[in-house]
């Protein structure tokens, strides 16, 4: 019983800091892909497509978080109305971590761990 309340404390604090992760406006649909005085014409006007994303990992609560935090940037940059045009999931590398699974056999293991981030394209209307 005495561990109870530290358990409770650890999912609370897991709980809270998974919560301030956030969306990310990745392009304003008003901004071009480039400032380059190099860059063709046309990556130097603006296409009118944004670009939110988010980490769609973690429970229920939190994902539904993110999403809710990415349409809100999506509403912002197009003041109220915009449409989706397209959705897509992309994984990050993997990361890879190793560790000692056992000390009297010397024996390691490896595994992988990647992470999805779901991107939204929109426009405004």
């Amino acid at each position: 019983m005495n561990n109870l309340p530290k358990l409770f404390l650890l999912l609370s604090m897991f709980s809270i800091t998974g919560c301030v992760a956030t969306a990310n406006l990745i392009k304003h649909p008003a901004s071009a892909k480039t400032n380059s005085k190099y860059a063709p014409e046309s990556e130097k006007r603006a296409n009118g497509i944004g670009v939110v994303n988010y980490l769609n990992e973690g429970i229920k609560s939190i994902r539904d978080a993110r999403r809710e935090d990415a349409y809100k940037k999506a509403y912002e940059s197009c003041n109220g109305k915009y449409e989706i045009i397209d959705e897509r999931s992309t994984y990050t590398d993997p990361m890879y971590i190793t560790s000692q699974s056992s000390y009297s056999t010397n024996t390691y293991t490896t595994y992988s761990v990647k992470s999805e981030y779901r991107y939204i394209y929109f426009k405004c209307t």
